[in-house]
């Protein structure tokens, strides 16, 4: 679809900018900018129309040079009116005003106004961004948003500083104001019979149809098939098979492709050509920052989703695809106009101008709801389709099981709501959306209510989503690491952070061995300078990487915290994912123990007491999910490796048995450290030479084993002189 902007007090690099924001919609452009005042058109073939000083650009079905003579004839209200949606931007130097023209629900129109009198507009909120709009959230609608899951009804937007213009509404953009100047009600539209208004979405030669949702989706398919077979007699041409997509969701037995076996069985195979589109954690976490982005503002419902991958995926086989978007809303009430889905037009417009296929939902613009559309419907069925179908697609109804992609995605939402950035959302309490998640994922949240809290969920998370695409995390570039370090009693080393690969939880404790061995022989032989030091050397592993290789690290989805956990929690500043870890190593009455002290050690300002009192600082080290880091450390819990002080020491005797002899004499031992510099296990030659845990926090403490991004889990520790004492 196209993309139209304009700009009023503004340069033609304003315009320009303007464009730019658009470039999705077109690889063309045609402009027109006069004396501060310019419009823009942005597709395949663009073009600016032009009458008697006027310039207008266009977006849908409409009759440009028409509309502008009826204009000047009979004035601002000439441009509402037809019978077919589309969206007009009309520049007027003499009136210095642009003219914001919307008729029906056509095709969407943004705009802004700053303090200096300057006016944007574009089809999009992106090229008003382009062109310097700041993306603040606006608050309020974010509230709105999250509590209810309404948009997209009113004129304010997601943006703080962009308004929306409404259906069937002309805006008159000045320097001194925007106003209304003409607006018509949308139920004062002529809506269709429900054969006319199916029929007519049909038409074309390349249709497709996204099968699902009982009776309405099997009406849409009965009117594609029964158009491509008028299409083919008008051109004594062999009957082409419609197109249908369907989705097959990850772990859902009972999904769309149940619902399609259904109705398409007792079809000729001759009429359609179907294809499953899987849903699966991969596709999804790979799709939804996409999405997001496509779509400009959030949307409250996962059916959108599945409509835009659908149309992705179509593209380039069928040219328009029908859906039965707000059908399941007519159905369920008696008051069709009061049932309009906001954020319809929004999701068409996007969906098409990004992939090039015409999205068609012709449910909206039926008339009849409740009772007697479902006849209407039943009845077109039956005219269109042969039996059975017309009675098993009422029978099978599949709404889109959000519970079921919420699980699908749960990897990629837990590293959204684990994340210090969605903690610090001043709509969030992030311990209770964590507890909360985890309920409604295993199955612990009343059946009522599972629908409610899943549509919430799925709200935070593109909403999170949302913010991000806009406010991106800024990240703090690792600085370069000393290579010597001097530490208490005029010690000087040489550190030789080590490069690895990323060990996984299918390297086991052996294999980890085995790697560390040989990246530590591949160092040392290459260093001449270590090679030829008199001076002891050890090396230094990161506990964090060899908890992972154990496959130590839990997903939170794993993870179902007990009441001594969330208690602990409650009363402590223990963290209550990582508390219940932590009672397979420890047991419940140790957990107790250390709860009663980290409650009192509150209350008198100790809170280290909890940490004391749970045990061993092997224990003490288990960590939560990090922002960042490598899977599955971004949204698992992670224990302390197994047996610390035994795998030392064979990581010690591995090292020593593959070093020449040369390098291997002055080797001194293996330590397993945390990232805070806390030793788990050592295994040294010569304890009384060997660096204590002081020494060993201070090499440390600037993070040379690469705790942040796990990238250098081995360093090389070479004693380089020794003052004496």
């Amino acid at each position: 679809m196209p993309g139209i902007a304009a700009c009023l007090e503004a340069s033609r690099s304003v315009l320009s900018a303007l464009s730019g924001g658009l470039a999705a919609r077109g690889a063309d452009h045609s402009s027109w900018h006069e004396r501060g005042i310019g419009v823009v058109a942005r597709a395949e073939l663009p073009t600016v129309h032009k009458a008697e000083g006027l310039a207008a650009v266009a977006d849908g079905v409409v009759e440009t040079a028409s509309l502008l003579a009826r204009y000047l004839d009979e004035g601002v209200t000439a441009l509402l009116g037809s019978p077919h949606p589309y969206a007009l931007i009309l520049a007027d130097p003499v009136r210095r005003a642009l003219l914001l023209v919307r008729n029906g629900d056509g095709p969407s129109l943004y705009y802004a106004r700053l303090d200096d009198g300057t006016v944007l507009v574009g089809s999009e909120p992106a090229a008003l961004l382009s062109a310097g709009i700041p993306p603040t959230p606006d608050r309020d609608v974010l509230d709105r948003f999250l509590d209810t899951g309404a948009c997209d009804d009113g004129p304010a937007t997601f943006f703080a500083g962009i308004r929306r213009v409404l259906p069937n509404q002309i805006l008159e953009a000045r320097a001194d104001g925007v106003e209304v100047t003409a607006s018509r009600s949308l139920q004062a539209t002529a809506y269709a019979p429900v054969p006319v208004a199916l029929r007519w979405s049909a038409r074309g030669d390349r249709v497709g149809v996204r099968l699902a949702q009982g009776l309405p989706g099997a009406a849409l398919l009965g009117a594609a098939i029964d158009a491509q077979a008028e299409y083919a007699a008008d051109l004594d041409a062999p009957v082409v098979a419609v197109p249908v997509y369907t989705a097959a969701y990850e772990g859902e037995s009972d999904d769309e492709q149940t619902y399609a076996a259904t109705v398409l069985r007792a079809l000729d195979e001759k009429t359609y050509r179907h294809r499953a589109l899987p849903f699966d954690a991969a596709a999804f976490a790979a799709g939804m920052p996409d999405f997001v982005r496509d779509l400009g503002e959030p949307m409250p419902d996962p059916a959108a989703y599945i409509l835009w991958a659908s149309a992705r995926a179509a593209a380039g086989e069928v040219d328009v695809l029908l859906d039965a978007a707000g059908a399941e809303r007519l159905l369920s009430t008696e008051d069709a106009r009061a049932t309009r889905p906001g954020h319809l037009s929004r999701l068409v417009d996007r969906v098409s101008a990004r992939f090039g296929v015409g999205i068609r939902t012709p449910f909206p613009d039926v008339a009849g709801a409740g009772e007697g559309l479902r006849c209407e419907l039943g009845a077109f069925v039956r005219a269109t389709l042969p039996d059975p179908a017309p009675r098993l697609a009422d029978e099978v109804r599949v709404p889109v099981p959000l519970r079921t992609l919420l699980i699908t995605a749960r990897e990629h939402a837990y590293r959204v709501f684990t994340s210090p950035l969605f903690a610090s959302r001043p709509w969030v309490n992030q311990r209770r959306v964590l507890r909360t998640f985890a309920a409604l994922l295993n199955g612990r949240v009343p059946a009522p209510r599972v629908e409610e809290e899943a549509a919430l969920f799925w709200r935070l998370y593109v909403v999170e989503l949302w913010l991000r695409a806009h406010h991106p995390a800024v990240a703090v570039p690792r600085q370069r690491l000393p290579r010597s370090r001097t530490v208490r009693g005029g010690v000087t080393w040489q550190r030789h952070p080590v490069h690895t690969r990323w060990f996984g939880p299918g390297d086991g404790t052996a294999g980890f061995i085995d790697a560390v061995a040989w990246y530590v022989g591949e160092v040392m032989g290459g260093d001449r300078r270590v090679e030829g030091t008199r001076q002891a050397w050890y090396v230094f592993v990161s506990a964090r990487a060899a908890a992972v290789a154990q496959g130590r690290c839990t997903p939170m989805w794993e993870i179902r915290p007990g009441r001594l956990a969330r208690l602990a929690a409650n009363l402590t500043s223990a963290d209550e994912w990582c508390t219940q870890v932590a009672m397979k190593d420890v047991g419940r009455g140790r957990v107790l123990r250390a709860t009663i002290a980290g409650a009192c050690g509150r209350l008198l300002r100790r809170p280290e007491w909890f940490d004391r009192t749970l045990g061993s600082v092997a224990v003490r080290s288990l960590r939560g999910p990090a922002e960042g880091a490598p899977a599955p450390l971004d949204v698992g819990v992670l224990a302390p490796p197994r047996q610390p002080g035994r795998l030392s020491s064979q990581l010690t005797a591995e090292i020593a048995a593959k070093l020449p002899s040369a390098i291997a004499k002055n080797f001194g031992g293996c330590y397993l450290v945390t990232g805070s510099g806390a030793v788990l296990g050592r295994t040294v030659f010569d304890r009384s030479a060997a660096p204590g845990e002081e020494t060993v926090a201070a090499l440390l403490a600037d993070d040379p084993l690469g705790a942040r991004d796990a990238s250098t889990p081995l360093c090389v520790m070479v004693q380089e002189r020794q003052n004496a004492r």
